[in-house]
This record gives C-alpha cells, structure tokens and sequence, in this order.
C-alpha cells in the first residue's frame, strides 16, 4: 500500500470499531474528508494530502521507491480492543522538518486566510519542534488538523516526517499503558505521558506513521482553550 491508502485504511478501521462512530467529521469513500466548521478542513486523496484544497504531500517528502515498514502487526486487534472506548477523532497532521520556522508558519497563515479557520499553537514537548493547529477550538468536539514544525535534530529524526492520527479515549494512562503494551512490543518507538501515548506503527514510502492516543485526562475542550491563538 501507498502512503495514502494506509492512511484511508487506518481511518476506515477506526471508524469501523469506534463507538460512538466517527462519521460526523471523517467522510470515507474511497478518500477521506475530514469536516470541521461544516467545511473540509482536509482531504486525503489517492495521491494527496490537502488542507484547505491546497496539497501538502511535498512537504512530507514522500520517496515513490522507498524501504516500507510494515504496520505493527497488532495494530487492527489494538483499534478493535479501544474502539468502545474512543469518544472522538481530536486531529490528524503531519510533521516535517523546515530550515525557516517562521517563513512556513507564514505560508500557512496565508494558506488558511479567508476562511473561518485559525491557526493555533500549543507549548511543545521538545526543544527543535513546534506544534501548531488549524481549525476552530470554539467547538471542542470537532477535530483539529496539526502541523508539527521540526528543525534539524538527530534525536527526534525517529519522529520524522510522519502523518498522525489522534484518538480521544476514555482510558484512564494506567489502563492505555496497560492495553497497549499487550500489543506493542518495545521496539515500536513510543513516546507516553499523562494525556496521551504516541506510537509510530510504520513507515511507507519514507514517512512515518504516528498513532496517538488520547487518555481520559486530555479533556480537550480544556485543552484547546490552552492553545495560543496566532490568528
């Protein structure tokens, strides 16, 4: 499978298991449109990821003839086993790495200007990254698109460039930690905290793929009115 075809694949699954279903904000037919605001937010197509009808896959220097890693091969049993538990989609984005922080967050400003979208940005956990978000944090229960900004770092190359799906649940860290470690083995790099576990589950066509899952302490109508708002 392509990149994209693993995306839509992933996204068919969870709205497959989720209970409640997914389906107010994801649109699957054979692509995937991620609606928020009633509008498209983003799209993902055979061949392109697009925000705001604008595609984005370059960024994410996608190699047609490149090594793949296979999906952990417990992925579908996890997303079956967590699916009653998942309340909603919080985002899907991307990560990739960029010389000019600054000059990209301009471009993205310019990229969302004239729609009812905002650009936002949350405190980040590393030091060479920057996490942004688009979309309207007033309705917490629609999904965000993220967009994580990375400056050249060896420690955090094993987090980039990928695309990410994130999960809200309502597991408690104990419960998820607990879950998953029956699926995950330790070589599946991860990265856990309080309000959320990340894991890249794959690697196709030279991007990374990136589960989060969000814990039951990652309120998100609190969470996002944590965010800076850019503009």
């Amino acid at each position: 499978m392509t990149l994209n075809q693993t995306i839509i694949y992933l996204l068919t699954q969870i709205t497959k298991f989720a209970t409640p279903k997914l389906n107010s904000c994801l649109k699957i037919d054979q692509i995937i449109q991620l609606e928020a605001h009633t509008q498209i937010l983003a799209e993902i197509t055979s061949n392109q990821i697009l925000l705001n009808n604008v595609n984005i896959s370059d960024k994410l220097n996608i190699k047609q003839k490149s090594a793949t890693k296979p999906l952990a091969k417990n992925v579908d049993l996890l997303l079956e086993k967590i699916g009653p538990n998942i309340t909603a989609l919080n985002h899907l984005g991307v990560s990739y790495q960029v010389n000019d922080i600054n000059q990209e967050i301009d471009q993205i400003r310019q990229l969302i200007s004239g729609t009812s979208w905002h650009l936002y940005e949350e405190k980040s956990s590393v030091k060479s990254a920057r996490w942004f978000f688009v979309g309207d944090r007033q309705n917490w229960r629609e999904p965000l698109f993220k967009i994580v900004l990375n400056q050249p770092d060896k420690k955090e190359e094993s987090w980039y460039p990928h695309f990410q799906i994130d999960i809200d649940t309502n597991l408690s860290f104990k419960e998820l930690d607990q879950i998953t470690s029956n699926f995950f083995d330790q070589k599946v790099v991860n990265y856990k905290c309080r309000w959320f576990l990340m894991f890249v589950i794959g690697e196709v066509q030279g991007v990374k793929i990136a589960l989060g899952i969000g814990t039951s302490a990652r309120r998100p109508e609190k969470q996002r009115q944590n965010l800076f708002v850019w503009s």
